[in-house]
């Protein structure tokens, strides 16, 4: 995909997640298309309630054709699906992923409650 491409698809999505962020999630640190720094506040109704995380989204330029690396930094939460690296263990993130899947995923049912964002799914019972 060109440079071009690249930038555009993700200076949309970034203009989405500024205009319409999903509860609980803010941009710490979005300056270059090569990283991005979300706070994500910990799902109500889960152990994570209260709990502030932050998502490192790192991004190739062959993005969207290949998944951004997503790892939790600083306070990694203790979770089956999170390893002590800030890893994530996601299938959308590895061999599931496709190049019409975003930043911030259609509404999707992965083995559990009806979830809008990656964000959400992050923090889910039912990860992979």
């Amino acid at each position: 995909m060109s440079s071009a491409l690249f930038v555009k698809r993700l200076s949309k999505e970034l203009v989405d997640l500024k205009i319409n962020p999903p509860a609980g999630i803010a941009i710490e640190d979005a300056e270059t298309f090569k990283s991005w720094k979300l706070a994500l506040e910990g799902v109500d109704g889960t152990l994570y309630a209260g709990e502030r995380f932050a998502l490192e989204f790192r991004f190739s330029p062959n993005y969207p054709m290949e998944s951004p690396e997503v790892v939790f930094v600083g306070n990694i939460p203790i979770h089956p699906h999170v390893y002590s690296n800030g890893h994530i263990c996601l299938n959308v993130l590895y061999n599931q992923w496709s190049p019409v899947l975003s930043v911030r995923l259609p509404q999707n049912k992965l083995n559990g409650p009806f979830t809008t964002t990656l964000f959400k799914l992050i923090l889910e019972v039912n990860l992979c």
